[in-house]
């Protein structure tokens, strides 16, 4: 028997790249994160609208700490700190894209 200690992690709260692609691909939340003009970047434009909906309902948890912490395994963040201060985005790159 496994114990939830030492068992397996959840995978509804493991990021992963096609994950995370089709949460930013998805045309219905292009007010609250979008891909850039070039296509090789996205914009977090409202964190509390994706802290609040998007993650919880992608994730299992509202922390966009966590995110940026997982997304930090694939993507470089931008000159933007991990929580940016309030009316301010939070933009990510990848160079491998």
């Amino acid at each position: 028997m496994c114990s939830p200690l030492f068992g397996p992690p959840d995978a509804s709260l493991i990021l992963s790249p096609s994950r995370s692609y089709a949460i930013v691909s998805n045309p219905e939340t292009d007010d609250i994160v979008s891909w850039s003009g070039n296509g090789k970047q996205f914009t977090v434009h409202q964190l509390n609208e994706f802290s609040s909906k998007i993650l919880p309902s992608n994730f299992n948890h509202p922390n966009f700490s966590s995110f940026v912490r997982q997304l930090n395994s694939y993507v470089s963040p931008r000159a933007n700190p991990p929580r940016p201060p309030p009316g301010k985005t939070a933009d990510f790159s990848s160079p491998r894209r």
